[in-house]
């Protein structure tokens, strides 16, 4: 498992890179976009799931919620704002009949397609992201006590 240093890991933020203009090519030019689309969001869990730490505690989370959840929400309301006085009367927006509470919630609820998130489609991938990052590293606990106990188990 690799873990998050203070030195930059190039194999990774090459990784990372091609991540990204995979995704800036995927919503831009429709070319490859099926083929693109099989692998690109996978690619960037992959590697959070190789920078994830060994530990988990509430600091560490702490801190993730930082890097994570604060400039989503941020963004979120800023887009929603944006979209609520401006981005809602032009467009395809201006045609479709949105509501205005669900795509307030839709802040919240992270996901929903144009009926709960019109103003900001791409920004389920924070809130998803952080929450694979707390699953896996649940998972990871679960399975440090399984072999904890399984260990005591066979030595007792």
């Amino acid at each position: 498992m690799i873990h998050p240093k203070k030195e930059r890991i190039n194999w990774i933020d090459l990784l990372k890179g091609f991540g990204i203009l995979l995704v800036i090519y995927g919503h831009n030019l429709p070319y490859l976009e099926n083929y693109i689309y099989s692998f690109h969001m996978p690619l960037f869990f992959f590697i959070s799931g190789l920078m994830h730490p060994n530990k988990i505690n509430f600091e560490v989370i702490k801190k993730r919620a930082k890097q994570i959840l604060a400039p989503y929400f941020l963004w979120s309301f800023l887009l929603f704002l944006f979209w609520f006085f401006i981005g809602r009367k032009f467009g395809d927006s201006a045609t479709l009949d949105l509501s205005v509470f669900k795509n307030f919630i839709g802040i919240f609820y992270a996901q929903g397609g144009h009926e709960y998130m019109n103003w900001g489609l791409p920004m389920w991938f924070l809130p998803a992201i952080f929450s694979n990052f707390l699953i896996f590293g649940f998972i990871k606990k679960l399975e440090k006590k399984k072999k904890s106990n399984f260990i005591r188990f066979i030595f007792n």
